[in-house]
């Protein structure tokens, strides 16, 4: 059968009565000796409750008040809007109209403005330096020449354009940076270096492109009588003693060829870092075979007159390279020109051939041609 416990509570106290007497005895008076303290704490929570309940009363009337006041002000608003509606000249009313009419373009333009803060702020924020607001502005020119671009697309495009190319990675092409771009972009490659550094690579780049426009133009005037004999060609010789027109121009372009040698040694001192001193252009003349030795047994003003022609053409055609370098500090940078260092003319001198580049007109020297319209170039402007 199962185990049955002891129920100790059915059990009858055991020990001495009076023992038993005293424990009881005592749990009484304890509980006894607590009662007024129960008593006290109760009339303390009576009395704290009461102190609440005056103060909220206290406080209602004012309470009341203050609602009250809120709601007259709310409603002086509200009737001194509606006045104003009811009182309002044809002119105000006319501006309410165009604040609605235009509300959803000022909205845009809200947006477009904190937008443009966000962007300025992720690339440094508005205490950038001169350069970093610099770069802001062209990759905003940027932008304006090119708007069918996105953000990302900007930024590859500003690079891009920056180092020569004009197609971006996924072969969208890129519009030529306008005059404003490109001021824009001087500027920030000036913030990168110095006036110093500068200077001799922007004249040296005019100087290189003014050479290449005089060598295709003299090499051409120079061929006739490239075959010389101690230093002498029989043909310059004998065409002085001709009057045909054929020979009197060829003699004559000759002659302001021998005189364009002169300029063309001392850009090639310039381009080297030299002086272009007397002595050392003679001498660079005369080592580098460029000078023939020449009699003129006769001379026509025929000759004299085209040779005259003929050098003003060098001389303007080499201006006008130089002048196609530009003068901004973003020239002495390399570009990717197809075809580099041929200026844009507008003539087109024996010799050499007009190709255009994306609209622009450039000489090329013939035996270059082939090489300029496989890197895009076009005989048709």
């Amino acid at each position: 059968m199962p185990f049955q416990p002891f129920n100790y509570a059915n059990i009858a106290p055991q020990g001495s009565p009076w023992m038993r007497d005293l424990v009881e005895n005592l749990t009484t008076g304890y509980q006894a000796s607590q009662v007024p303290r129960s008593i006290a704490l109760e009339q303390q929570k009576n009395q704290l409750a009461n102190q609440m309940s005056q103060m909220l009363n206290q406080e209602q009337p004012e309470k009341f008040k203050s609602d009250m006041a809120t709601a007259a002000l709310q409603q002086a608003f509200t009737q001194a809007n509606t006045n104003k509606l009811n009182t309002m000249t044809p002119l105000e009313a006319q501006a309410e109209v165009l604040k609605n009419q235009f509300y959803p373009e000022l909205t845009k333009s809200q947006i477009a403005s904190n937008l443009a803060m966000a962007n300025l702020r992720n690339m440094g924020g508005s205490g950038l330096g001169t350069g970093g607001k610099e770069e802001i502005m062209f990759q905003n020119l940027i932008k304006k020449d090119n708007p069918n671009l996105n953000s990302d697309q900007v930024y590859e495009a500003s690079n891009i354009l920056r180092s020569g190319g004009n197609t971006l990675s996924d072969g969208t092409k890129l519009n030529p940076m306008s005059p404003a771009a490109q001021a824009s972009f001087d500027r920030l490659t000036k913030y990168g270096t110095t006036a110093g550094a500068i200077t001799p690579l922007l004249k040296a780049r005019q100087a290189d492109a003014e050479l290449k426009t005089l060598m295709s133009m003299s090499q051409p005037d120079f061929a006739p009588y490239a075959t010389t004999f101690a230093g002498y060609s029989p043909e310059q010789i004998a065409d002085t003693f001709k009057s045909d027109d054929a020979s009197q121009t060829r003699l004559g372009k000759f002659m302001a060829a021998q005189a364009a040698q002169y300029e063309a040694a001392q850009i090639r001192n310039r381009i080297a870092g030299g002086e272009p001193g007397l002595l050392a252009t003679q001498e660079l003349m005369g080592k580098s075979g460029q000078i023939i030795k020449t009699l003129y047994p006769k001379l026509s003003a025929q000759a004299r007159q085209a040779a005259a022609n003929r050098l003003d053409e060098y001389l303007s055609s080499a201006l006008q390279a130089r002048q196609s370098v530009g003068i901004g500090a973003s020239s002495t940078l390399p570009t990717a020109a197809p075809v580099q260092g041929f200026a844009q003319i507008t003539s087109t001198p024996s010799g050499v051939t007009r190709v255009y580049f994306n609209g622009k007109s450039h000489l090329v020297p013939n035996d270059k041609l082939k090489d300029a319209l496989n890197a895009g170039g076009t005989l048709n402007g």
